[in-house]
């Protein structure tokens, strides 16, 4: 499978997996990963990023890729999205999860509107919030 088959699979998951998430037309693209026309004037773009380097704890997974993400979030915000939403994902997490929400500190600025952990072996989703 190669990596936009895989981006495709896991926002299929997502998208049916998160009660919260909006109704409308989902489209594969660049640069961020997916837009979500949720109405005339209402467009979402979803970055996803796979969480590697497993010698890493999963906070310091968790914010080196955030890191890495919010440095391509200036490019993001130069396109017309009223939000933008990063969804993390691991598949190999063994670990336990917090319930519905992580907090992670971090000496940052910018951040996008709602970024998001998702275990694709326990299809548990749990909101990332940055401190």
């Amino acid at each position: 499978m190669n990596q936009k088959e895989e981006e495709k699979l896991v926002m299929s998951l997502f998208r049916k997996k998160f009660e919260d998430f909006p109704k409308g037309k989902l489209v594969a693209s660049e640069s961020p990963d997916f837009t979500l026309k949720v109405g005339r004037h209402n467009t979402l773009g979803i970055e996803l990023s796979r969480l590697v380097d497993e010698q890493m704890a999963l906070p310091e997974r968790i914010k080196t890729s955030l890191s890495k993400k919010i440095e391509k979030l200036e490019l993001y915000q130069k396109k017309v999205f009223n939000q933008i939403w990063l969804i993390l994902y691991v598949d190999e997490y063994s670990g336990i999860l917090p319930a519905k929400t992580m907090e992670i500190e971090m000496d940052q600025t910018q951040k996008f509107n709602r970024q998001f952990l998702f275990d694709l072996f326990s299809m548990k989703i749990v909101e990332i919030r940055i401190l």
